[in-house]
Formats: C-alpha cells, structure tokens, sequence
C-alpha cells in the first residue's frame, strides 16, 4: 500500500470559504471553479480555456489552478488525504482515506465545491502532536496552496505513521459491537458539558465488567489527551468493544 498509494493536503477552503464541516459530514473534499463543469473527459487543453474565460486566470496562476485538478483527477481509491483545519478545539489533521474518485456533483454547485473525491475519515490528529513528531510535515502543512501531494520520501517517517494509521482502520473492518447478551452491555451517558467529557457506566450485574471499562477508558485518555483528537464516542467505542467481547 505504502509504495503505491500517494499522499495528498488538500484545504477545505473552496472559494475561500470555510467548508470543512461540509466535507467530513457529507464524506467528500473538493476544490471550487465550478464554472467548468464536470472535467472527467476534458482535455487539459480545453480546461485551460475555460480557466482562462471564466476566471481571467494566465500565467503561472492558471498552471497552479490546472495543476489542482490534474492531481485532484489522478487521485486513486486507497491515497491519503490530511485536511488541515482550524477550529475552538484549535488546529488538527483530519486523515481520510479516498474511497471514490473525481466525480462532478452539481448539487453542490451553489458552495462551489463540485469538483469532488469521496472520502472516509481514518482519523483527527492534533498539529501539536504532528509538530512534536513529524516537524518537517509540520511546517509543510502550512502552505496555502489548495491541493498539494506529500513528498513520501521527504517526509517518510510521518508518511509511515499515517498509512500505519489507515491500514489499522482497514483491518479493524466495520465490527459489530452489539452483544448476544443485553447484561453484558454498558449504558452510557455523555456530559456535553465541556471537552473533557465526563461519562456514567452502568452494567446490570458485573462489577467485573465495570472496573475494566474504566480502566480501558482511562488508558484511552492517557494515549490520546492533547494527542488524537478523538470524539468521546470513539474512545467510549473502543471500550465497549473490549468489554462486550
């Protein structure tokens, strides 16, 4: 996977506008210029015109903008995308994984956003924890440019935590969490309250059970404060699993 699939950055800014919780909610990213309509079976040429009419591109900003959807048609099912984004929470790495290539989506026309590649998001990183560990990505994250591809030999350390991440993901499958037998399960609420969500467990008749959820969550907060961005369902997830088990 790792010598064939390529890494690509790609902002969630299409027209300049903030559209990253459109793109994890609807599972694609996408770059804007929708006057083109649907490139698939365009030559580059014929791009370069439109281009050129309808945004009064030339130049070397023309090439930069061809050169986004060039690398936006070559993506693969199974390249990487990082989605760097800023947020209250602060700045954080979204890792997806492309499940579906370009396709043009006119329902979507109205945000500029057509020009599409579905994705399945793999994981939310903390920037802090990229900038401690991978210091050269770091600081290539900080370009602005739409859509970039990640030099694989330049930053092969990181390039190796983030397909270690995906073939984790891949491998863990779509599991089942729900047990044969209704005792063995934990009722959870969540307290929205604040980011360090609290949580209150519940098992109808094993302490046993209880004392290795805590202990399993606890672990899981310890592996991921200001580290992995998870959501308290994933963490609570992950404990679920290893108590139904």
């Amino acid at each position: 996977m790792e010598k064939k699939n390529k890494i690509y950055e790609i902002r969630a800014y299409p027209a300049g506008r903030d559209l990253y919780d459109t793109f994890i909610s609807n599972n694609f990213v996408a770059i804007g210029w929708r006057g083109t309509g649907d490139i698939s079976e365009m030559e580059e040429s014929q791009l370069k015109l439109k281009l050129s009419n309808l945004y009064d591109l030339s130049g070397r900003r023309l090439s930069q903008v061809v050169s986004y959807f060039n690398k936006l048609k070559d993506m693969k099912i199974g390249d990487v995308l990082l989605i760097p984004h800023i947020d209250v929470s602060g700045k954080t790495l979204t890792i997806a994984s492309v499940v579906k290539p370009y396709y043009y989506n006119e329902q979507y026309k109205y945000l500029d956003c057509s020009h599409q590649v579905g994705i399945k998001v793999i994981e939310i990183v903390s920037r802090d924890y990229i900038a401690k560990r991978f210091d050269s990505l770091h600081r290539s994250l900080n370009t602005q440019q739409t859509l970039t591809r990640i030099d694989k030999n330049k930053h092969a350390e990181a390039c190796k935590y983030i397909f270690n991440l995906v073939k984790n993901q891949s491998q863990k499958g779509e599991k089942n969490v729900e047990s044969s037998n209704p005792s063995s399960l934990v009722n959870i609420e969540e307290d929205n309250s604040n980011l360090d969500k609290s949580i209150k467990m519940f098992v109808l008749d094993d302490s046993e059970k209880i004392q290795k959820f805590r202990s399993v969550y606890e672990q899981e907060i310890i592996d991921n404060y200001n580290i992995i961005k998870t959501t308290e369902s994933d963490r609570v997830t992950k404990a679920i699993i290893f108590v139904a088990l």
